[in-house]
């Protein structure tokens, strides 16, 4: 169904919390009852949605903010990030222009950087985290360990439902979905 509007990104982190940003970088939230975009103030470059409808965004020198839904405005937080990716209560992961990885602690309010180098990061509905490297090898944050996994394969594009609905697609354009019960990436035709 075609929905009226002219979108550069789009973020969903529920039925009422769908989110989205102009080539020009204004914000937008979909207001389901009207069926129409409500402009918000602010610009972003990037926007990511959680799934208990927290909200986060990155404008065009990497600031980070966070959007408060009382005040109806954007918070800026400390730091400076080129992607990020928003979970479930607090489950926010970024990683800044030089392919660090940032989680976000909401007891400091602060991002802390964790070990390890990524190129993309995606974040289920239920925090589970995951990543690719610049050498499209897959990795998965170990909350036991604090550390991040290698899982077999490689992918150029990567996203997470949650820990048992990870999908991600190779360089041939070959679909992959991670199966918990084998531990391994089981082929989709696509």
């Amino acid at each position: 169904q075609n929905i009226p509007g002219a979108l550069a990104q789009i973020a969903v982190g529920s039925s009422s919390a769908v989110w989205g940003i102009n080539a020009a970088g204004s914000i937008y939230r979909w207001n389901a009852s009207a069926q129409t975009w409500d402009w918000i103030p602010g610009t972003l470059s990037r926007i990511a949605a959680g799934a208990d409808g927290d909200v986060w965004g990155l404008n065009a020198q990497g600031r980070i903010w966070h959007f408060d839904p009382l005040k109806q405005t954007w918070n800026g937080i400390t730091g400076t990030l080129a992607q990020i990716a928003v979970g479930f209560d607090g489950a926010v992961w970024g990683l800044d222009s030089a392919n660090r990885i940032f989680r976000f602690n909401p007891g400091s309010q602060l991002f802390q950087q964790v070990p390890g180098s990524l190129t993309q990061i995606a974040v289920g509905a239920d925090g589970d985290a995951w990543g690719l490297n610049s050498s499209e090898e897959i990795y998965h944050f170990n909350p036991l360990t604090q550390s991040w996994d290698q899982s077999p394969g490689w992918l150029v594009q990567i996203s997470a439902g949650s820990a048992s609905n990870v999908w991600g697609v190779n360089a041939s354009g070959d679909v992959y979905q991670f199966s918990t019960q084998t531990q391994s990436w089981v082929g989709r035709a696509g």
